[in-house]
């Protein structure tokens, strides 16, 4: 925000009596507005970039982001792939700069009738310098604009209007209540993916104003705020809340850098292990036909498993003396914020220091990555394992793998209630119709018969039929490595042989190696409920049972786990 401010800095005389809006021009009233009334600037730099810059023709413009952008370090390396403006090509010829500068200098004597020609051609030169570069690097934008257009006029009722949020900031200021009521305020963002692709528009440095980017921002934040006035304290939280990956936090420190390595690999092990317990786990599922068994099964092969993604944003720690000056927590302002960006955006350009396509791919994982937790993203079908979880594979030298593979397992669980959960509500099994898949159903009437239904949402009821799930997946992968390696059975119990491998001790290992995974249940109700289901698997030698209180069993969801 700043440096915008210091850009535009020689040109704010000349726009002063023009705009009819007040701005600080000492050091020390700028220094005070920096500190205080942060959304007011925000405010007043979109009504003056309106009016210098055209954003309102800007926003009513396509913005769209190159789906390639994400994967493709050529894509990264040129920026190919950010802002085409369809109503500013119309105005300016990129290919001649004498005609844009007639173009731009007639547009600018119009608003600004009493400004010297020399001021107007400096406005003109910083303002075509601005559009050129939105504009000149991708011809094709008509085509990628179809499918991923992130921002449009057309109002719907799923528009976001943000302009109240501006209103509260601009009650005595009628220059600003008139941008309130204009298009520049009216505009769709449509949620789903939007934070990676405007971390990807902000990153890639062509877009020279920061403006417009705090401005979306703003509007995000103010969305999840119910547009309702809140204190500027409790914006912050928001953006701790919504925008967590903006955390940079280097966790290489933890570890040796020789051991990253061979941690990385010994878990990327762990998670094919525990992929491919979860493709026989489906093929042993009864209910589904072979058709949605195989395509299943091939969707969970084709997983790309992506270990410590924090540690790709940096390849040495060393790099900064002190990390927390990258770490963006609820107590910032947002002007602390917009710093850090900046700070973070200029480290990027050090490509030495940077991966692209790792990092863009860790913008998939939004809140659990950031917070330490394995991520499965559906959408670009890629699991996530930061650097926290691995500290759980080696304690005292002796390797944890179930708990690993339990973390990973809950995590490739979701997506099997999830499309359990599909199926039955559209009448996609044959055997069970419900509203619920058989897992979930499963729990649901355990957890009637334990009397804890009547105070559970289904989505604590869905948390606890991943976790069980994962537990029996874990183990699963546990017996299949045992079975693999004898000299690991004889070590355990000091006995060799298949018939050994149900041995209560080897059972007991596992048990207390997951241990961790139960206690980080926070809720002490469900985590009870979960470890009395699990007591129930009769030492985990039994296909998973939901019984009525009547001992009728309604189904067998998950396999014999010595079967797999």
């Amino acid at each position: 925000m700043i440096l915008f401010y210091q850009k535009i800095h020689d040109i704010l005389k000349v726009l002063k009596s023009s705009t009819g809006i007040e701005f600080s021009t000492t050091k020390e009233q700028r220094d005070t507005k920096r500190n205080g009334d942060v959304p007011k600037q925000i405010a007043e730099s979109v009504a003056l970039a309106d009016k210098v810059f055209g954003i309102a023709t800007l926003i009513k413009s396509d913005i769209v982001i190159n789906k390639e952008f994400v994967s493709s370090k050529t894509k990264m390396d040129s920026a190919l792939s950010i802002v085409t403006l369809d109503s500013a090509r119309k105005l300016f010829d990129l290919h001649s700069k004498k005609e844009n500068m007639k173009t731009v200098t007639s547009q600018i004597k119009t608003i600004f009738t009493n400004t010297s020609d020399n001021d107007i051609k400096r406005i003109a030169e910083d303002l075509i310098e601005f559009d050129t570069n939105l504009l000149s690097f991708n011809d094709d934008y008509q085509k990628i604009a179809k499918e991923f257009t992130i921002m449009e006029t057309t109002l719907t009722p799923q528009v976001i209007d943000f302009s109240s949020y501006f209103n509260r900031y601009a009650i005595d200021d009628s220059g600003l209540k008139e941008h309130m009521s204009s298009d520049v305020f009216k505009f769709i963002i449509k949620d789903t993916v939007i934070f990676d692709k405007l971390n990807a528009l902000f990153w890639s440095g062509k877009v020279k104003s920061s403006t417009v980017i705090n401005y979306i921002l703003y509007k995000i934040i103010d969305h999840h705020l119910n547009v309702k006035p809140r204190s500027s304290k409790e914006c912050n939280n928001v953006i701790g809340e919504y925008f967590p990956l903006l955390v940079l936090k280097a966790h290489t420190f933890e570890y040796p850098s020789h051991l990253l390595e061979d941690l990385e690999e010994k878990t990327s092990k762990l998670a094919d292990n525990v992929i491919k317990s979860a493709q026989h786990l489906i093929s042993n599922i009864n209910y589904l036909d072979e058709f949605k068994k195989e395509e299943w099964i091939q969707e969970l092969g084709g997983i790309r498993v992506i270990i410590g993604a924090p540690r790709r944003v940096l390849s040495s720690y060393k790099i900064f003396d002190n990390y927390d000056d990258l770490v963006i927590s609820s107590k910032n302002s947002f002007y602390d914020i917009m710093l850090k960006l900046r700070r973070f955006k200029e480290m990027r350009k050090q490509k030495s220091l940077y991966i692209p396509q790792n990092i863009d791919e860790y913008l998939f994982s939004f809140t659990d990555v950031a917070q330490g937790n394995i991520h499965y993203s559906e959408e670009a079908n890629i699991l996530i394992i930061p650097f926290e979880v691995l500290k759980f594979i080696e304690i005292n030298g002796v390797k944890k793998a179930n708990i690993i593979n339990t973390l990973i397992a809950k995590e490739l669980t979701k997506f099997l209630i999830t499309k359990e959960n599909f199926m039955a509500r559209n009448g996609g099994t044959n055997v069970y119709k419900s509203k619920f898949g058989k897992a979930l159903s499963c729990i649901v009437e355990k957890a009637k018969h334990e009397n804890i239904a009547q105070t559970r949402s289904i989505s604590d009821l869905e948390e606890v039929t991943c976790s069980i799930a994962a537990i029996r997946i874990a183990y699963s992968a546990y017996l299949t490595d045992l079975v693999k390696n004898p000299a690991t059975i004889s070590r355990i119990h000091g006995k060799y042989g298949m018939k050994n491998v149900m041995n209560p001790k080897i059972e007991k290992n596992f048990y207390l190696d997951i241990k961790p995974f139960l206690c980080n249940i926070n809720d002490h109700q469900i985590r009870n409920f979960v470890d009395k289901t699990i007591q129930t698997f009769d030492s985990y030698q039994h296909a998973f049972n939901c019984s009525s209180p009547n001992h009728v069993e309604l189904c067998h969801v998950f396999p014999d786990n010595h079967k797999v």
